[in-house]
């Protein structure tokens, strides 16, 4: 053109960082009364079948002598001090940060159980008589929403065993006063960490938070969670996960752990936000599996004991209605006869480009 030999061309496009998948709560609390299930965390010295994988050092009951150590060649390979990961999902505009935590000090029943609902069903064994001490840690927000790991800490706080027998029920304000964040604050995924606690035990507890000014905060289980879902009349439908249409034509990954503790008829189902029972294909370390299909499995006669099953569903045409509140929020049917309670841990995620272009 015009005797030029090259043009060049220039075009700009922008990409979107796809956050991790919200799990177990659409609204401002993860757990506690009027939940049907708890945040849970078992210490370090409990064994691994108790339900959490990943707090605790032993595939076996701890050393019998008293000794802050496994069984000899019982060391689970799964275990990860820094624990769990739970996200406070702060709006524009917002001040006065408070972060309440129900039942954080480990607390259980002067018959070492609580059996009936609100009950958390937190427990402990005569093991050296060394209880489980908790710790909440607040980080704050920062522009690495895939990486926990270099958030700067606001504040921190051990909750030891209470002086009494029995639970709390009370609402505690994490860290200081009646506010844990005062004035304007930074929005976006603060975080709480939980470190896998010493010694022994499995403490159930509530997160919720709340804030002046500005939207709800969103809380919500980060890469993973470990839960006590406390059923009522054998059957319970949590909430398992936020999956937004971006995600269309990906995986949906979900794997959980010790599902289905019963020596009974027991089976789960999960459920996209209309309510329809999904396909999946899914397989377990007990060498069962199924082909995609209707995604209602079995789990009778304790099936899945000390167990992974992995679950896939297939995202292939998937839409669901943004404008709507709980419009893309997904649920878990969990039905399991003469056991109206369970201690599993959830881990979810979408396998894809974690990047998008938007208009």
């Amino acid at each position: 053109m015009l005797g030029l030999s090259e043009i060049e061309i220039f075009k700009t496009a922008t990409a979107e960082y796809i956050k991790p998948v919200r799990l177990g709560s659409p609204n401002n609390q993860f757990g506690g009364p009027g939940e049907n299930f708890w945040a849970g965390v078992n210490a370090q010295y409990t064994e691994k079948q108790q339900g959490d994988p990943y707090a605790t050092r032993c595939i076996e009951s701890p050393d019998d002598g008293g000794n802050a150590r496994c069984s000899p060649g019982s060391d689970n390979g799964q275990f990860r001090p820094w624990g769990y990961f739970y996200a406070v999902e702060i709006g524009a505009g917002s001040s006065n940060l408070k972060v309440e935590l129900y039942d954080p000090r480990h607390v259980v029943d002067s018959d070492g159980n609580g059996i009936t609902a609100p009950d958390d069903h937190s427990w402990r064994s005569d093991w050296n008589q060394r209880w489980q001490t908790n710790v909440f840690r607040l980080l704050r927000p920062d522009q690495t929403p895939y990486d926990p790991f270099d958030n700067q800490l606001q504040c921190e706080e051990s909750f030891p065993r209470g002086n009494s027998p029995g639970h709390g029920n009370a609402w505690t304000t994490l860290c200081t006063g009646t506010t844990t964040v005062a004035g304007a604050l930074d929005p976006g995924i603060w975080l709480i960490q939980i470190p896998s606690p010493l010694y022994e035990g499995s403490s159930k507890f509530g997160i919720r938070a709340t804030v002046a000014g500005g939207s709800t905060p969103r809380v919500y289980g980060l890469f993973d969670m470990s839960i006590f879902v406390n059923i009522e009349g054998n059957e319970a439908t949590p909430w398992l996960a936020e999956v937004r249409p971006e995600h269309e034509g990906k995986l949906f990954e979900l794997d959980i752990f010790d599902m289905g503790d019963n020596d009974g008829e027991a089976w789960i189902e999960v459920l996209d936000p209309s309510g329809a029972v999904v396909d999946c294909s899914w397989s377990s370390d007990n060498g069962s599996a199924a082909p995609l299909g209707n995604c209602h499995i079995t789990m009778n006669d304790q099936r899945f004991n000390n167990d992974w099953l992995n679950i896939d569903i297939p995202l292939d045409g998937y839409t669901c209605d943004t404008t709507q509140a709980l419009g893309c929020w997904w649920k878990i049917r969990i039905h399991n006869e003469g056991q109206a309670h369970d201690r599993t841990t959830w881990s979810a995620r979408i396998t894809g480009n974690p990047l998008r272009l938007v208009p």
